[in-house]
Protein backbone atom coordinates (compact mmCIF):
# COMPACT_ATOMS: atom_id res chain seq x y z
CA UNK A 1 0.00 0.00 0.00
CA UNK A 2 2.80 2.27 0.40
CA UNK A 3 3.41 3.24 -3.66
CA UNK A 4 -0.30 3.72 -4.18
CA UNK A 5 -0.57 6.05 -0.84
CA UNK A 6 2.84 7.61 -2.37
CA UNK A 7 1.66 7.99 -5.55
CA UNK A 8 -1.69 9.58 -4.49
CA UNK A 9 0.03 12.11 -2.09
CA UNK A 10 2.53 13.26 -5.42
CA UNK A 11 -0.24 14.41 -7.51
CA UNK A 12 -2.30 15.64 -4.72
CA UNK A 13 0.34 17.71 -3.64
CA UNK A 14 1.82 18.75 -7.29
CA UNK A 15 -1.62 19.68 -8.33
CA UNK A 16 -2.50 21.40 -4.82
CA UNK A 17 -1.41 24.87 -6.55
CA UNK A 18 -4.79 24.66 -8.80
CA UNK A 19 -7.18 24.91 -5.36
CA UNK A 20 -6.03 29.06 -5.18
CA UNK A 21 -7.58 28.98 -8.67
CA UNK A 22 -10.69 30.93 -8.85
CA UNK A 23 -13.30 30.43 -12.14
CA UNK A 24 -13.05 30.66 -16.09
CA UNK A 25 -15.31 32.55 -18.05
CA UNK A 26 -14.30 29.42 -20.28
CA UNK A 27 -17.62 27.34 -19.79
CA UNK A 28 -17.07 27.60 -15.86
CA UNK A 29 -20.03 30.17 -15.05
CA UNK A 30 -22.29 28.23 -17.50
CA UNK A 31 -21.80 25.28 -15.41
CA UNK A 32 -22.58 26.90 -12.25
CA UNK A 33 -25.59 28.40 -13.65
CA UNK A 34 -27.55 25.34 -14.84
CA UNK A 35 -26.16 23.56 -11.37
CA UNK A 36 -27.06 26.12 -9.06
CA UNK A 37 -30.44 26.20 -10.43
CA UNK A 38 -31.44 22.62 -9.37
CA UNK A 39 -30.08 22.85 -5.68
CA UNK A 40 -31.15 19.82 -4.24
CA UNK A 41 -30.25 16.04 -5.57
CA UNK A 42 -33.92 15.19 -5.69
CA UNK A 43 -35.24 12.49 -7.92
CA UNK A 44 -36.84 15.23 -10.50
CA UNK A 45 -33.49 16.70 -10.37
CA UNK A 46 -31.48 13.07 -11.05
CA UNK A 47 -34.01 12.29 -13.97
CA UNK A 48 -33.76 16.03 -15.07
CA UNK A 49 -29.67 15.45 -14.97
CA UNK A 50 -30.18 12.02 -16.57
CA UNK A 51 -32.02 13.42 -19.49
CA UNK A 52 -30.67 16.61 -20.45
CA UNK A 53 -27.49 18.14 -22.26
CA UNK A 54 -25.78 20.47 -20.15
CA UNK A 55 -23.39 23.12 -22.16
CA UNK A 56 -24.26 21.30 -25.42
CA UNK A 57 -22.82 18.03 -23.73
CA UNK A 58 -24.21 14.47 -22.66
CA UNK A 59 -22.82 13.57 -19.27
CA UNK A 60 -24.89 13.21 -16.43
CA UNK A 61 -21.94 11.98 -14.15
CA UNK A 62 -20.32 14.99 -14.42
CA UNK A 63 -23.18 16.83 -13.86
CA UNK A 64 -24.35 15.10 -10.78
CA UNK A 65 -20.46 14.98 -9.30
CA UNK A 66 -21.32 19.19 -9.85
CA UNK A 67 -24.56 19.19 -8.24
CA UNK A 68 -22.99 17.28 -5.26
CA UNK A 69 -19.84 19.67 -5.24
CA UNK A 70 -22.73 22.02 -5.28
CA UNK A 71 -24.54 21.05 -2.50
CA UNK A 72 -21.10 20.25 -0.60
CA UNK A 73 -19.27 23.02 -0.90
CA UNK A 74 -22.06 25.85 -2.01
CA UNK A 75 -20.24 28.34 -3.66
CA UNK A 76 -16.52 27.85 -1.99
CA UNK A 77 -14.69 27.63 -4.88
CA UNK A 78 -11.61 25.60 -3.87
CA UNK A 79 -13.96 22.37 -3.31
CA UNK A 80 -14.76 22.69 -6.99
CA UNK A 81 -10.73 22.34 -7.30
CA UNK A 82 -10.52 19.77 -4.61
CA UNK A 83 -12.71 17.17 -6.28
CA UNK A 84 -11.04 17.14 -9.19
CA UNK A 85 -7.34 16.98 -7.69
CA UNK A 86 -8.59 13.80 -5.66
CA UNK A 87 -9.98 11.96 -8.32
CA UNK A 88 -7.18 12.69 -10.67
CA UNK A 89 -4.96 11.54 -7.62
CA UNK A 90 -7.22 8.26 -7.25
CA UNK A 91 -6.81 7.75 -10.80
CA UNK A 92 -2.75 7.78 -10.56
CA UNK A 93 -3.16 4.84 -8.34
CA UNK A 94 -5.30 2.62 -10.79
CA UNK A 95 -2.70 3.58 -13.89
CA UNK A 96 0.05 1.90 -10.66
CA UNK A 97 -1.87 -0.87 -10.23
CA UNK A 98 -2.88 -1.67 -13.81
CA UNK A 99 0.77 -0.44 -14.65
CA UNK A 100 2.34 -3.67 -12.23
CA UNK A 101 0.05 -6.04 -14.04
CA UNK A 102 1.09 -4.98 -17.46
CA UNK A 103 4.87 -5.26 -16.69
CA UNK A 104 4.13 -8.66 -15.53
CA UNK A 105 3.17 -9.33 -18.73
CA UNK A 106 5.64 -8.07 -20.59
CA UNK A 107 8.90 -8.30 -17.94
CA UNK A 108 10.06 -11.57 -16.63
CA UNK A 109 12.10 -9.25 -14.38
CA UNK A 110 12.62 -8.69 -10.01
CA UNK A 111 9.27 -8.11 -8.67
CA UNK A 112 10.54 -5.03 -6.84
CA UNK A 113 12.10 -3.44 -10.06
CA UNK A 114 9.01 -3.97 -11.83
CA UNK A 115 7.36 -1.98 -8.61
CA UNK A 116 9.66 0.58 -9.05
CA UNK A 117 9.15 0.91 -12.67
CA UNK A 118 4.98 1.20 -12.01
CA UNK A 119 5.97 3.50 -9.39
CA UNK A 120 7.66 6.12 -11.60
CA UNK A 121 5.60 4.99 -14.64
CA UNK A 122 2.55 6.32 -12.69
CA UNK A 123 4.31 9.72 -11.90
CA UNK A 124 5.09 9.92 -15.68
CA UNK A 125 1.26 9.92 -16.18
CA UNK A 126 -0.26 11.72 -13.14
CA UNK A 127 2.85 14.73 -13.45
CA UNK A 128 2.36 15.26 -16.97
CA UNK A 129 2.14 19.09 -17.15
CA UNK A 130 -0.36 17.98 -20.20
CA UNK A 131 -2.98 16.88 -17.09
CA UNK A 132 -3.08 20.47 -16.00
CA UNK A 133 -5.83 21.38 -18.17
CA UNK A 134 -8.29 18.26 -17.57
CA UNK A 135 -7.21 19.05 -13.76
CA UNK A 136 -7.62 22.88 -12.90
CA UNK A 137 -10.25 23.91 -15.41
CA UNK A 138 -13.29 23.07 -13.52
CA UNK A 139 -15.39 22.61 -16.63
CA UNK A 140 -13.27 19.52 -18.02
CA UNK A 141 -13.86 17.24 -15.25
CA UNK A 142 -15.55 15.05 -17.62
CA UNK A 143 -11.91 14.03 -18.40
CA UNK A 144 -10.99 13.32 -15.02
CA UNK A 145 -14.01 11.52 -14.58
CA UNK A 146 -14.24 9.34 -17.40
CA UNK A 147 -10.15 8.29 -16.93
CA UNK A 148 -11.12 7.34 -13.17
CA UNK A 149 -14.20 5.21 -14.26
CA UNK A 150 -11.83 4.21 -17.45
CA UNK A 151 -8.93 2.80 -16.03
CA UNK A 152 -11.01 1.19 -13.29
CA UNK A 153 -12.80 -0.67 -15.58
CA UNK A 154 -9.55 -1.89 -17.05
CA UNK A 155 -8.50 -2.91 -13.79
CA UNK A 156 -11.53 -5.01 -13.36
CA UNK A 157 -11.39 -6.90 -16.27
CA UNK A 158 -7.66 -7.72 -15.88
CA UNK A 159 -9.18 -8.89 -12.58
CA UNK A 160 -12.18 -10.79 -13.84
CA UNK A 161 -9.45 -12.51 -16.81
CA UNK A 162 -7.44 -13.52 -13.81
CA UNK A 163 -10.59 -15.13 -11.40
CA UNK A 164 -13.40 -15.17 -14.01
CA UNK A 165 -16.06 -14.63 -12.21
CA UNK A 166 -19.40 -12.66 -12.69
CA UNK A 167 -18.82 -10.16 -9.83
CA UNK A 168 -16.09 -8.76 -11.46
CA UNK A 169 -17.54 -8.83 -14.90
CA UNK A 170 -20.27 -6.77 -13.77
CA UNK A 171 -18.11 -4.50 -12.13
CA UNK A 172 -16.24 -3.96 -15.51
CA UNK A 173 -19.53 -3.13 -17.13
CA UNK A 174 -20.54 -0.99 -14.54
CA UNK A 175 -17.90 1.18 -14.55
CA UNK A 176 -17.19 1.42 -18.27
CA UNK A 177 -21.19 2.78 -18.10
CA UNK A 178 -19.88 5.35 -15.89
CA UNK A 179 -17.04 6.27 -17.73
CA UNK A 180 -19.70 6.60 -20.87
CA UNK A 181 -21.68 8.66 -18.96
CA UNK A 182 -19.05 10.72 -18.17
CA UNK A 183 -17.51 11.61 -21.09
CA UNK A 184 -18.53 10.03 -24.38
CA UNK A 185 -14.32 9.97 -25.31
CA UNK A 186 -14.93 6.13 -23.34
CA UNK A 187 -16.64 4.19 -26.25
CA UNK A 188 -13.12 2.94 -27.21
CA UNK A 189 -12.79 0.84 -24.25
CA UNK A 190 -14.45 -2.70 -25.87
CA UNK A 191 -11.46 -2.58 -28.90
CA UNK A 192 -8.75 -1.89 -25.67
CA UNK A 193 -10.14 -5.16 -24.16
CA UNK A 194 -9.74 -7.26 -27.24
CA UNK A 195 -5.95 -5.61 -27.24
CA UNK A 196 -5.55 -6.74 -23.49
CA UNK A 197 -7.06 -10.30 -24.52
CA UNK A 198 -4.35 -10.23 -27.61
CA UNK A 199 -1.58 -9.03 -25.57
CA UNK A 200 -1.53 -9.53 -21.86
CA UNK A 201 -3.92 -12.62 -21.64
CA UNK A 202 -3.01 -14.30 -24.99
CA UNK A 203 -6.49 -15.75 -25.65
CA UNK A 204 -6.77 -13.86 -28.78
CA UNK A 205 -4.69 -14.72 -31.61
CA UNK A 206 -3.26 -11.31 -33.43
CA UNK A 207 -5.00 -12.53 -36.46
CA UNK A 208 -8.49 -11.34 -36.57
CA UNK A 209 -9.62 -14.43 -38.44
CA UNK A 210 -9.09 -16.56 -35.99
CA UNK A 211 -11.28 -14.49 -33.33
CA UNK A 212 -14.64 -16.40 -34.56
CA UNK A 213 -13.14 -20.10 -33.26
CA UNK A 214 -15.18 -22.44 -30.91
CA UNK A 215 -12.10 -22.24 -28.47
CA UNK A 216 -12.89 -18.06 -28.74
CA UNK A 217 -16.41 -18.26 -27.87
CA UNK A 218 -16.79 -17.05 -24.93
CA UNK A 219 -14.03 -13.83 -25.02
CA UNK A 220 -16.19 -12.32 -27.81
CA UNK A 221 -19.84 -12.99 -26.31
CA UNK A 222 -18.43 -11.42 -23.07
CA UNK A 223 -17.79 -7.97 -25.04
CA UNK A 224 -20.58 -7.95 -26.80
CA UNK A 225 -22.66 -5.85 -24.21
CA UNK A 226 -19.64 -3.64 -23.96
CA UNK A 227 -20.16 -2.58 -27.44
CA UNK A 228 -23.78 -2.07 -27.25
CA UNK A 229 -22.96 0.23 -24.17
CA UNK A 230 -20.10 1.92 -26.68
CA UNK A 231 -23.10 1.81 -29.97
CA UNK A 232 -25.62 3.44 -27.64
CA UNK A 233 -23.12 6.17 -26.41
CA UNK A 234 -21.77 7.09 -29.91
CA UNK A 235 -24.66 7.11 -32.13
CA UNK A 236 -26.29 10.14 -30.74
CA UNK A 237 -22.98 11.76 -30.72
CA UNK A 238 -22.23 10.84 -34.46
CA UNK A 239 -25.64 11.66 -35.75
CA UNK A 240 -27.23 13.89 -33.31
CA UNK A 241 -24.59 16.53 -32.63
CA UNK A 242 -25.25 19.75 -31.09
CA UNK A 243 -27.25 22.25 -33.17
CA UNK A 244 -24.60 24.92 -33.07
CA UNK A 245 -23.34 26.45 -36.29
CA UNK A 246 -19.21 25.48 -36.45
CA UNK A 247 -17.04 27.59 -38.74
CA UNK A 248 -14.60 25.42 -41.82
CA UNK A 249 -11.63 25.99 -39.37
CA UNK A 250 -13.27 23.80 -37.04
CA UNK A 251 -14.20 20.53 -39.81
CA UNK A 252 -12.42 17.02 -39.34
CA UNK A 253 -9.40 16.72 -41.57
CA UNK A 254 -6.75 13.99 -42.21
CA UNK A 255 -4.37 16.85 -41.97
CA UNK A 256 -4.84 17.42 -38.22
CA UNK A 257 -4.91 13.54 -37.62
CA UNK A 258 -1.79 13.42 -39.00
CA UNK A 259 -0.09 16.00 -37.24
CA UNK A 260 -2.06 15.24 -34.09
CA UNK A 261 -0.95 11.80 -34.11
CA UNK A 262 2.73 13.25 -33.67
CA UNK A 263 2.27 16.20 -31.84
CA UNK A 264 0.98 14.68 -28.72
CA UNK A 265 4.17 12.33 -27.81
CA UNK A 266 6.05 15.26 -28.35
CA UNK A 267 4.74 17.62 -26.17
CA UNK A 268 4.41 14.99 -23.57
CA UNK A 269 8.06 14.36 -23.92
CA UNK A 270 8.78 18.74 -24.48
CA UNK A 271 5.87 20.63 -22.85
CA UNK A 272 7.12 23.90 -24.14
CA UNK A 273 4.24 26.54 -24.98
CA UNK A 274 1.13 24.46 -23.69
CA UNK A 275 -1.90 26.33 -24.29
CA UNK A 276 -5.37 25.92 -23.71
CA UNK A 277 -6.22 27.20 -26.86
CA UNK A 278 -3.69 26.42 -30.18
CA UNK A 279 -3.68 28.04 -33.18
CA UNK A 280 -6.38 26.60 -36.40
CA UNK A 281 -3.97 24.36 -38.39
CA UNK A 282 -2.51 25.77 -42.07
CA UNK A 283 -2.32 22.69 -44.13
CA UNK A 284 0.03 22.77 -46.67
CA UNK A 285 1.37 19.88 -48.83
CA UNK A 286 4.43 20.02 -47.56
CA UNK A 287 3.35 20.13 -44.03
CA UNK A 288 1.24 17.00 -44.90
CA UNK A 289 4.05 14.86 -45.95
CA UNK A 290 6.42 16.11 -43.43
CA UNK A 291 4.09 14.61 -40.80
CA UNK A 292 2.74 11.82 -42.83
CA UNK A 293 6.72 11.21 -42.92
CA UNK A 294 7.10 11.50 -39.07
CA UNK A 295 4.13 9.22 -38.44
CA UNK A 296 5.27 6.56 -40.75
CA UNK A 297 9.15 6.64 -39.09
CA UNK A 298 7.45 6.39 -35.64
CA UNK A 299 4.92 3.07 -36.83
CA UNK A 300 7.63 1.36 -38.68
CA UNK A 301 10.05 1.85 -35.46
CA UNK A 302 7.61 0.46 -33.36
CA UNK A 303 7.12 -2.36 -35.75
CA UNK A 304 10.58 -3.27 -36.51
CA UNK A 305 11.01 -4.20 -32.63
CA UNK A 306 7.60 -5.63 -32.27
CA UNK A 307 8.37 -9.19 -32.30
CA UNK A 308 11.04 -8.27 -29.87
CA UNK A 309 9.65 -6.07 -27.74
CA UNK A 310 5.66 -6.31 -28.16
CA UNK A 311 4.84 -3.70 -25.42
CA UNK A 312 5.73 -0.95 -27.90
CA UNK A 313 3.32 -2.30 -30.39
CA UNK A 314 0.71 -2.76 -27.29
CA UNK A 315 1.34 0.83 -26.56
CA UNK A 316 1.08 2.22 -30.02
CA UNK A 317 -2.12 0.06 -30.41
CA UNK A 318 -3.53 1.67 -27.53
CA UNK A 319 -2.73 5.10 -28.31
CA UNK A 320 -4.55 4.81 -31.76
CA UNK A 321 -7.62 3.43 -30.40
CA UNK A 322 -8.04 6.00 -27.50
CA UNK A 323 -7.18 8.87 -29.11
CA UNK A 324 -9.44 8.39 -32.68
CA UNK A 325 -12.16 10.02 -31.50
CA UNK A 326 -10.57 13.39 -30.99
CA UNK A 327 -7.40 13.35 -33.34
CA UNK A 328 -9.61 15.19 -35.93
CA UNK A 329 -11.15 12.76 -38.22
CA UNK A 330 -14.92 13.36 -36.47
CA UNK A 331 -14.28 15.73 -33.97
CA UNK A 332 -15.11 19.73 -34.68
CA UNK A 333 -12.43 21.70 -33.46
CA UNK A 334 -10.77 24.80 -34.28
CA UNK A 335 -7.08 23.55 -33.13
CA UNK A 336 -5.91 19.94 -33.96
CA UNK A 337 -5.09 19.18 -30.64
CA UNK A 338 -6.04 19.75 -27.18
CA UNK A 339 -3.91 19.00 -23.57
CA UNK A 340 -7.22 17.64 -22.54
CA UNK A 341 -7.64 15.02 -25.25
CA UNK A 342 -4.74 12.68 -24.68
CA UNK A 343 -5.57 12.22 -20.93
CA UNK A 344 -6.65 8.35 -21.62
CA UNK A 345 -4.09 8.04 -24.66
CA UNK A 346 -0.86 8.97 -22.51
CA UNK A 347 -1.09 5.45 -20.57
CA UNK A 348 0.37 4.20 -23.46
CA UNK A 349 3.37 6.70 -22.60
CA UNK A 350 3.55 5.58 -19.10
CA UNK A 351 3.55 2.13 -20.17
CA UNK A 352 6.49 2.56 -22.12
CA UNK A 353 8.28 4.75 -19.71
CA UNK A 354 8.13 1.75 -17.31
CA UNK A 355 9.24 -0.66 -19.31
CA UNK A 356 11.93 1.76 -20.36
CA UNK A 357 12.82 2.16 -16.14
CA UNK A 358 12.72 -1.23 -16.17
CA UNK A 359 15.45 -2.37 -18.92
CA UNK A 360 17.47 0.54 -17.15
CA UNK A 361 17.25 -1.14 -13.83
CA UNK A 362 18.26 -4.27 -15.47
CA UNK A 363 21.69 -2.22 -17.13
CA UNK A 364 22.76 0.29 -14.78
CA UNK A 365 22.66 0.89 -11.38
CA UNK A 366 19.86 1.44 -9.10
CA UNK A 367 21.44 4.56 -7.67
CA UNK A 368 21.77 5.80 -11.15
CA UNK A 369 18.69 4.68 -12.38
CA UNK A 370 16.70 5.85 -8.90
CA UNK A 371 18.51 9.58 -10.21
CA UNK A 372 17.16 9.09 -13.90
CA UNK A 373 13.58 8.68 -13.04
CA UNK A 374 13.33 11.57 -10.04
CA UNK A 375 14.87 14.11 -12.79
CA UNK A 376 11.63 13.00 -14.84
CA UNK A 377 9.40 13.74 -12.34
CA UNK A 378 11.39 16.97 -11.53
CA UNK A 379 11.31 17.79 -14.95
CA UNK A 380 7.67 17.50 -15.45
CA UNK A 381 6.79 19.01 -12.51
CA UNK A 382 9.03 22.23 -13.26
CA UNK A 383 6.38 22.62 -15.90
CA UNK A 384 2.98 21.40 -14.37
CA UNK A 385 3.09 23.88 -11.20
CA UNK A 386 3.67 26.88 -13.70
CA UNK A 387 1.05 25.83 -15.85
CA UNK A 388 -1.56 25.70 -13.51
CA UNK A 389 -1.09 29.07 -12.23
CA UNK A 390 -2.23 30.52 -15.96
CA UNK A 391 -6.37 29.00 -15.03
CA UNK A 392 -6.28 31.22 -11.77
CA UNK A 393 -8.35 33.99 -13.52
CA UNK A 394 -9.89 34.75 -16.72
CA UNK A 395 -7.45 37.14 -17.40
CA UNK A 396 -4.42 35.00 -16.79
CA UNK A 397 -5.28 32.44 -18.97
CA UNK A 398 -6.94 34.59 -22.32
CA UNK A 399 -4.03 36.47 -21.66
CA UNK A 400 -0.92 33.35 -22.12
CA UNK A 401 -3.37 31.90 -24.71
CA UNK A 402 -2.59 35.02 -26.87
CA UNK A 403 1.08 35.05 -25.66
CA UNK A 404 2.03 31.28 -26.32
CA UNK A 405 -0.48 31.32 -29.66
CA UNK A 406 -0.75 34.73 -31.40
CA UNK A 407 -2.38 33.11 -34.13
CA UNK A 408 -4.87 31.68 -32.38
CA UNK A 409 -8.49 33.36 -33.13
CA UNK A 410 -10.45 31.81 -30.39
CA UNK A 411 -7.91 33.00 -27.69
CA UNK A 412 -7.90 36.82 -29.03
CA UNK A 413 -11.95 36.70 -29.11
CA UNK A 414 -12.02 35.01 -25.60
CA UNK A 415 -9.63 37.77 -24.09
CA UNK A 416 -11.65 40.64 -25.81
CA UNK A 417 -14.90 39.27 -24.67
CA UNK A 418 -13.30 39.76 -21.02
CA UNK A 419 -11.36 42.89 -21.06
CA UNK A 420 -14.80 44.51 -22.83
CA UNK A 421 -16.13 45.15 -19.37
CA UNK A 422 -13.35 47.88 -18.27
CA UNK A 423 -11.77 48.45 -21.75
CA UNK A 424 -13.92 48.23 -24.54
CA UNK A 425 -11.38 49.86 -27.16
CA UNK A 426 -8.67 47.60 -26.45
CA UNK A 427 -11.32 44.80 -26.63
CA UNK A 428 -12.69 45.45 -30.01
CA UNK A 429 -9.13 45.70 -31.02
CA UNK A 430 -8.44 41.95 -29.59
CA UNK A 431 -12.00 40.97 -32.04
CA UNK A 432 -10.56 42.82 -34.81
CA UNK A 433 -7.65 40.43 -34.63
CA UNK A 434 -10.03 37.35 -33.84
CA UNK A 435 -11.61 37.92 -37.14
CA UNK A 436 -8.59 38.71 -38.85
CA UNK A 437 -7.27 35.48 -38.46
CA UNK A 438 -10.50 33.09 -38.50
CA UNK A 439 -13.10 35.83 -40.81
CA UNK A 440 -15.34 33.20 -41.86
CA UNK A 441 -16.21 31.96 -37.94
CA UNK A 442 -19.63 32.74 -37.77
CA UNK A 443 -19.68 32.57 -34.33
CA UNK A 444 -16.96 35.02 -34.15
CA UNK A 445 -18.69 37.60 -36.57
CA UNK A 446 -21.61 37.35 -34.86
CA UNK A 447 -21.30 37.64 -31.38
CA UNK A 448 -18.75 40.65 -32.15
CA UNK A 449 -21.68 41.79 -33.84
CA UNK A 450 -23.57 41.82 -30.22
CA UNK A 451 -20.50 43.48 -28.27
CA UNK A 452 -21.01 46.59 -30.75
CA UNK A 453 -24.65 46.67 -30.33
CA UNK A 454 -23.74 46.53 -26.28
CA UNK A 455 -21.88 49.29 -26.96
CA UNK A 456 -24.03 51.10 -28.74
CA UNK A 457 -22.32 51.14 -32.40
CA UNK A 458 -25.68 49.98 -33.92
CA UNK A 459 -24.55 50.57 -37.35
CA UNK A 460 -21.23 48.54 -36.70
CA UNK A 461 -23.58 45.83 -35.33
CA UNK A 462 -25.60 45.95 -38.17
CA UNK A 463 -22.85 45.66 -40.55
CA UNK A 464 -21.74 42.78 -39.01
CA UNK A 465 -24.70 40.56 -38.04
CA UNK A 466 -25.67 41.00 -41.88
CA UNK A 467 -22.57 39.91 -42.85
CA UNK A 468 -22.92 36.14 -40.26
CA UNK A 469 -26.64 36.16 -41.95
CA UNK A 470 -24.48 36.12 -45.68
CA UNK A 471 -22.36 33.45 -44.08
CA UNK A 472 -25.00 31.24 -42.31
CA UNK A 473 -28.73 32.08 -43.13
CA UNK A 474 -29.89 30.20 -40.19
CA UNK A 475 -27.77 32.22 -37.54
CA UNK A 476 -30.65 33.11 -35.07
CA UNK A 477 -28.49 35.74 -33.37
CA UNK A 478 -27.94 37.13 -36.29
CA UNK A 479 -31.18 37.90 -37.48
CA UNK A 480 -31.68 39.15 -33.37
CA UNK A 481 -29.14 41.71 -34.01
CA UNK A 482 -30.39 42.80 -37.31
CA UNK A 483 -33.76 43.32 -35.97
CA UNK A 484 -32.57 45.05 -32.87
CA UNK A 485 -30.03 47.23 -34.75
CA UNK A 486 -32.72 48.58 -37.09
CA UNK A 487 -34.91 49.13 -34.05
CA UNK A 488 -31.97 51.33 -32.72
CA UNK A 489 -31.70 53.12 -35.51
CA UNK A 490 -35.15 53.84 -35.71
CA UNK A 491 -35.93 51.76 -38.58
CA UNK A 492 -38.97 50.53 -37.57
CA UNK A 493 -40.56 48.69 -40.50
CA UNK A 494 -37.43 46.85 -41.57
CA UNK A 495 -37.09 45.53 -37.91
CA UNK A 496 -40.75 44.31 -37.58
CA UNK A 497 -40.01 42.69 -41.14
CA UNK A 498 -37.09 40.87 -39.85
CA UNK A 499 -39.02 39.57 -36.53
CA UNK A 500 -42.08 38.84 -38.62
CA UNK A 501 -39.78 36.59 -41.00
CA UNK A 502 -38.03 34.83 -38.38
CA UNK A 503 -41.42 33.74 -36.66
CA UNK A 504 -42.32 32.46 -39.80
CA UNK A 505 -39.34 30.57 -40.43
CA UNK A 506 -38.84 29.60 -36.73
CA UNK A 507 -42.61 29.74 -35.24
CA UNK A 508 -41.18 28.37 -31.81
CA UNK A 509 -38.44 31.02 -31.46
CA UNK A 510 -40.14 32.54 -28.86
CA UNK A 511 -37.88 35.48 -28.61
CA UNK A 512 -38.48 37.05 -31.38
CA UNK A 513 -42.44 37.51 -30.35
CA UNK A 514 -40.32 39.28 -27.41
CA UNK A 515 -38.80 41.57 -29.64
CA UNK A 516 -42.04 42.10 -31.75
CA UNK A 517 -43.46 43.09 -28.88
CA UNK A 518 -40.67 45.48 -27.49
CA UNK A 519 -40.95 46.99 -31.20
CA UNK A 520 -44.60 47.24 -30.82
CA UNK A 521 -44.49 48.64 -27.42
CA UNK A 522 -41.95 51.31 -28.49
CA UNK A 523 -44.14 52.66 -31.16
CA UNK A 524 -47.14 52.73 -28.71
CA UNK A 525 -48.78 49.97 -30.31
CA UNK A 526 -49.85 48.23 -27.35
CA UNK A 527 -52.45 46.16 -28.74
CA UNK A 528 -50.43 44.34 -31.59
CA UNK A 529 -47.65 44.17 -28.52
CA UNK A 530 -50.49 42.12 -26.16
CA UNK A 531 -51.19 40.06 -29.55
CA UNK A 532 -47.59 38.91 -30.24
CA UNK A 533 -46.58 38.06 -26.67
CA UNK A 534 -50.14 36.11 -26.61
CA UNK A 535 -49.28 33.81 -29.43
CA UNK A 536 -46.13 32.77 -27.87
CA UNK A 537 -47.59 32.20 -24.71
CA UNK A 538 -51.02 30.49 -26.17
CA UNK A 539 -49.67 28.92 -29.40
CA UNK A 540 -45.89 27.82 -28.76
CA UNK A 541 -45.82 25.86 -26.07
CA UNK A 542 -44.06 28.82 -23.91
CA UNK A 543 -47.14 29.53 -20.91
CA UNK A 544 -44.92 29.03 -18.26
CA UNK A 545 -41.72 31.45 -19.94
CA UNK A 546 -40.77 33.54 -17.30
CA UNK A 547 -39.69 36.35 -20.11
CA UNK A 548 -42.76 36.13 -22.28
CA UNK A 549 -44.74 36.64 -18.25
CA UNK A 550 -42.65 39.57 -17.25
CA UNK A 551 -43.57 40.82 -21.38
CA UNK A 552 -47.27 40.53 -20.42
CA UNK A 553 -46.67 42.25 -17.04
CA UNK A 554 -45.22 45.47 -18.43
CA UNK A 555 -47.88 45.34 -21.18
CA UNK A 556 -50.87 45.06 -18.55
CA UNK A 557 -48.79 47.67 -16.64
CA UNK A 558 -49.36 50.17 -19.31
CA UNK A 559 -53.09 49.18 -20.22
CA UNK A 560 -53.18 50.09 -16.30
CA UNK A 561 -54.39 46.71 -15.52
CA UNK A 562 -52.12 46.18 -12.42
CA UNK A 563 -54.25 42.97 -10.93
CA UNK A 564 -53.17 41.18 -13.79
CA UNK A 565 -50.00 42.67 -13.88
CA UNK A 566 -49.21 41.48 -10.93
CA UNK A 567 -50.34 38.20 -11.71
CA UNK A 568 -48.36 38.19 -14.82
CA UNK A 569 -45.28 39.07 -12.72
CA UNK A 570 -45.75 36.81 -9.77
CA UNK A 571 -45.99 33.78 -12.05
CA UNK A 572 -42.63 34.66 -13.94
CA UNK A 573 -40.91 35.32 -10.25
CA UNK A 574 -42.32 31.67 -9.18
CA UNK A 575 -40.78 30.09 -12.14
CA UNK A 576 -37.88 32.10 -11.92
CA UNK A 577 -37.19 33.49 -8.82
CA UNK A 578 -33.74 35.78 -9.81
CA UNK A 579 -35.57 37.24 -12.89
CA UNK A 580 -34.36 40.75 -12.73
CA UNK A 581 -37.14 42.13 -14.96
CA UNK A 582 -40.02 40.36 -13.30
CA UNK A 583 -38.61 41.20 -9.78
CA UNK A 584 -38.83 45.45 -10.81
CA UNK A 585 -41.81 44.98 -12.19
CA UNK A 586 -42.95 43.70 -8.88
CA UNK A 587 -41.39 45.72 -6.87
CA UNK A 588 -42.49 48.42 -8.62
CA UNK A 589 -46.22 47.29 -8.75
CA UNK A 590 -45.86 47.00 -4.89
CA UNK A 591 -44.93 50.44 -4.52
CA UNK A 592 -47.49 52.24 -6.59
CA UNK A 593 -50.26 49.68 -4.21
CA UNK A 594 -48.77 51.48 -0.84
CA UNK A 595 -48.82 54.68 -2.23
CA UNK A 596 -52.59 54.28 -3.29
CA UNK A 597 -53.33 52.93 0.10
CA UNK A 598 -51.59 55.65 1.83
CA UNK A 599 -53.53 58.50 -0.63
CA UNK A 600 -56.41 56.54 0.74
Amino acid sequence: MLPELLVFLFTFSVFSVSIFNGIVDYDDPLIFSNISELRTLSFSNICYIFSSRFANHYHPVTSLSFLMDFLLWKKWIPGFHITPIVVHSLTSVIVFRLLKKFLVSFCRYNEKIQVYAAFFGALFFSLCPLRVESVSWISERKDVLCAFFYCSSLLAYVSFTDKRNLKNYCLCILLFVLACLSKSMAVTLPAVLILFDIFLTKKLSANPLLWFGKDNKNIIIEKIPFFIISFLTAFPVLFFPPSEILPESYAPSLCKAVYAFAAYPFKTLFPFNLSPMYAALSCTKLFFWIFVLIDLCIVSAVFVNSKKQPVFLFSMLFYCITIFPVIGLLNGSESPINDRYCYIPSLSFSIVFAFFCVFLHEKYKKNHVLLFECFVCIYFILFTIPQQKIWHDSLALFSSAVLTNPASASAHFHLAGYIYRYDKKAAFEEFSKALKLDEKNVYFVVHTAVYYYNSGDYEKSLELAYKAYGMEQNALLAWQIIGQSLQALKEYDKAEEIFVQALKIWPSAYYFSYLLSELYIEQGRITEAEKAVAAALNNYGMAQHPDLLAMSCGIEILKNNRAKAYEFCKKAVEISPKHELALKRLAELSASAGESRRGL
